[in-house]
């Protein structure tokens, strides 16, 4: 999960989650880091690759990369659902590189992007590029899902239920 604060990792398998981290490298952050950053994001990745590295999908939810993953869409002339959309990691790399070069404008009216997500769509696509550099899952695969949806679905289960 990508925010403004932080990027949230968690391995989960078999519905279950081992491991997580909580990394402070969410888009106001890194956007803050300046010309530093790419030095701060790969020393804080470079030693989890061996918890969260080279798996087959690296699951995006948060925003951000939402709003990236619509606009390859675009980009590429796909028309699907964002839930389960899989982009293999290279196309998603050279993708967001070629974010990074557009202006804000640009960005806006080549993938239909509101203002706000545009001002934020080259820092998101600065980090996703370096940690799909760093982590290489074979995919990028999107989540509409958030991690608000999977409190609440906690709590839910976690209610006794009424007879």
């Amino acid at each position: 999960d990508f925010g403004g604060g932080s990027l949230e990792l968690a391995r989960i398998s078999n519905n279950l989650t081992s491991d997580t981290i909580s990394l402070p490298l969410g888009a106001f952050r890194v956007q803050s880091m300046g010309a530093g950053a790419a030095d701060v994001i790969h020393g804080s990745l470079a030693p989890l690759v061996t918890r969260f590295g080279h798996l087959k999908n690296l699951y995006a939810i948060g925003g951000s990369w939402r709003v990236l993953a619509s606009a390859h869409m675009v980009a590429i002339g796909h028309k699907q659902d964002l839930q389960g959309y899989s982009v293999p990691s290279l196309d998603m790399i050279t993708f967001c590189r070629d974010v990074q070069k557009l202006m804000i404008d640009d960005i806006m009216d080549r993938y239909q992007m509101e203002t706000h997500h545009a001002k934020l769509s080259h820092i998101a696509a600065f980090t996703l590029e370096l940690t799909l550099n760093a982590l290489a899952p074979q995919n990028f695969v999107v989540s509409t899902a958030g991690v608000r949806d999977g409190v609440v679905h906690e709590f839910l289960l976690s209610q006794p239920k009424k007879r």
